[in-house]
């Protein structure tokens, strides 16, 4: 059982950070980087992304995977967050809009305030929040603002606190910054980030406008939440084919 659980424990990324583990532990990038990487390449200002790589032995580590999404689910599946990202989502859709009708911008005045009132959202108990949530659900689902309702009062119970953990969403808005850097030539997976991207994958295609196959790019976005479980579920049903394998080599009858 120590064979089993210590690795889980040291290389899941929980106990210790990625970006402080040894990366001579990743054989593979460390040979990459060998034979590809230019001498110069440091002083010349390129960016050494190895420090935000997972190491190539925690990925086969089962909670690697699993401490990955249950964090991302904590800072992006929780009550105060999903409405947060919900109106949001509406305000960009309208501002984004060319010719808002009167009735268009007082619904987007209506999700600004909603969004303001939520952020600092503060009740005397923990019940009152949960109505006033249901009060949001309503704005969210089309319904006019009623600020009264949902005004905060003084010393009490905040929804930030009851559902929110400010070290768990720092660690995945660090990671998300760093996905998404611009300065990248290629977007690479950080741990902790919510989207897994692979690709670019370059082809040609033919378009009825234009009589030359033009270069496009396709890249594949899985969600944290896809990516783990199809690696969990799958390795599970891996290891149960092969002992099935191997009981049933073991308990056959001999001379059959």
């Amino acid at each position: 059982m120590p064979l089993v659980l210590i690795p889980q424990l040291i290389f899941g990324g929980a106990l210790i950070k990625y970006e402080e583990m040894n990366r001579d532990l990743d054989l593979i990038y460390g040979f990459k980087r060998w034979l590809t990487r230019h001498p110069e390449a440091s002083a010349a200002g390129t960016r050494d992304d190895s420090a935000l790589r997972v190491p190539l032995i925690s990925r086969f580590v089962a909670t690697h995977y699993s401490y990955e999404a249950l964090i991302v689910a904590q800072a992006k599946l929780n009550p105060l967050t999903v409405r947060q990202d919900e109106l949001q989502r509406q305000m960009d859709a309208l501002v984004a809009k060319r010719g808002r009708t009167e009735a268009e911008a007082a619904r987007l005045e209506d999700l600004k305030d909603t969004l303001a009132l939520l952020s600092g959202m503060e009740a005397a108990n923990i019940h009152e929040v949960e109505r006033r949530l249901k009060r949001v659900d309503e704005i969210i689902d089309g319904k006019p603002l009623d600020a009264g309702v949902l005004k905060s009062r003084p010393n009490g119970v905040t929804a930030e606190r009851l559902y929110s953990n400010q070290k768990v969403t720092d660690l995945v808005a660090k990671a998300e910054t760093e996905q998404n850097d611009y300065r990248r030539l290629r977007a690479i997976n950080v741990f902790f980030s919510p989207e897994k991207r692979y690709g670019p994958v370059h082809y040609y295609s033919l378009h009825w406008h234009s009589p030359h196959f033009e270069r496009e790019e396709w890249t594949l976005r899985l969600s944290v939440y896809t990516y783990s479980t199809t690696i969990l579920v799958g390795s599970s049903l891996g290891l149960m084919g092969l002992l099935y394998c191997v009981l049933k080599r073991q308990l056959r009858t001999r001379g059959t």
